[in-house]
């Protein structure tokens, strides 16, 4: 495959006519994402002058890959995140998700819930800890540890989540969604 690329292609649109001149062979989505990759960096190779143009085009791309994944770009995002944890909501109820080291038991957590606060200690150490921007059912709070978080909130390496989800008490819309999780943080909005 290597030979059949070297030299072919000189412009992106190209790509199909690359794509046509190998061999068909049923790969799967990692392999063509790597396929992909090495023939974008063929083409930004012969088409740059120098290492310098390359990396400013790379980071250009990496931080608009990287704004696509941002959670509050996301539509339907209406929470916020921090070092320690990331929340979103919905009409009824609020997600929270609380990043803990990997190798963390449920028995070493401890989640208390009122109807207006929310403490969650990991390990003995309080991560979240004050008065929720708005009443919840306390009795209606379930969490559980999540090893495989699926969606736009990834765990820092080597990190799990707790993910809590509160029954708000009066349900809101965009317009009287909550604007903070727990009073005075210094989370991250939409």
């Amino acid at each position: 495959r290597d030979a059949a690329l070297s030299g072919v292609m000189t412009e992106p649109s190209e790509l199909s006519d690359v794509l046509a001149k190998l061999p068909w062979v049923p790969i799967g989505l990692a392999t063509a994402v790597v396929l992909f990759s090495i023939l974008g960096l063929r083409w930004l190779q012969q088409h740059t002058r120098d290492e310098d143009e390359q990396m400013a085009l790379l980071d250009k791309a990496f931080a608009e890959s990287a704004e696509e994944l941002d959670p509050a770009a996301q539509p339907g995002f209406y929470g916020g995140w921090t070092d320690e944890y990331f929340w979103n909501q919905g009409k009824e109820e609020v997600e929270v998700l609380v990043w803990v080291p990997q190798d963390t038991k449920a028995k070493e957590i401890r989640v208390d819930v009122t109807s207006t606060t929310l403490d969650v200690v990991v390990k003995g150490n309080p991560v979240i800890s004050g008065d929720l921007d708005a009443a919840v059912q306390g009795t209606e709070t379930v969490w559980y540890l999540e090893r495989d978080v699926q969606g736009s909130a990834k765990p820092p390496p080597k990190h799990i989540a707790v993910v809590i989800t509160l029954q708000k008490k009066m349900s809101t819309d965009p317009k009287t969604h909550w604007t903070c999780l727990i009073n005075g943080d210094d989370s991250r909005k939409a």
